[in-house]
Parts: structure tokens; C-alpha cells; sequence
């Protein structure tokens, strides 16, 4: 399923392109909670990790699942790729990759 979310294009203003980043940066924001599914982007990042590919993964929002994935990127020394819960304003302009993960099955309704 693919969930079409907008913005209004006239909230933010033009910018030059920064300097590329070596780096890829991946960017994601969502309440911590299950259906959220970022227990799973988390474990594609550690395959990524341990594929060797080099990125950063931004994870922002706040909710009951926050010390679960703060303790998986700690359990599986993903700290120096993944940072939990930032600003949004500013890391939303500069993340070129949005994983935005959900979970459900077909009974319930979101």
C-alpha cells in the first residue's frame, strides 16, 4: 500500500543544493509506536551496516517505544549511523531519503 502524503510546496523556500554528502542520509519521522513498523527500518539499517554500506538514518518523534529503539541501535552498535528523536524542522529540508515504515495486517484499520 502506498500512502500519498503531500506538502505544500510554497512552505518552503528555494535553496541552492548543498555540497553533496559522501554520506546518504536517511530520514524518517513517526510516532514509537509498532504500527509504525521502526523496529524494522532499524533492522534494515544493520543489514545495511553489515552489507558496508555507509549512510545516516535520522529516526524523529516521540512515543512509548523510544528506549526499545534507542537500546536496539546501542545492543547492535548502530550509534554512529542512527541518531533518535531531532529537530524535524531543520534535518526534514536535508534528508534526501524519507524510509517512512508501517505495519498492519488487514484487519485493522489505521
Amino acid at each position: 500500500m502506498i500512502d500519498h502524503v503531500t506538502l505544500r510546496v510554497r512552505d518552503y523556500a528555494f535553496r541552492e543544493p548543498r555540497a553533496a554528502n559522501p554520506r546518504p542520509v536517511l530520514l524518517s519521522a513517526a510516532r514509537f509506536i509498532e504500527k509504525k513498523g521502526l523496529i524494522y527500518a532499524l533492522q534494515a539499517a544493520r543489514i545495511l551496516r553489515d552489507r558496508n554500506f555507509d549512510f545516516e538514518y535520522r529516526i524523529i518523534g516521540s512515543g512509548p517505544l523510544r528506549p526499545e529503539l534507542e537500546a536496539f541501535v546501542l545492543r547492535h552498535g548502530l550509534g554512529d549511523r542512527v541518531e533518535v528523536e531531532i529537530t524535524f524542522d531543520d534535518e526534514y529540508r536535508n534528508g534526501p531519503m524519507h524510509p517512512m515504515p508501517d505495519w498492519f495486517d488487514a484487519t485493522t484499520t489505521r
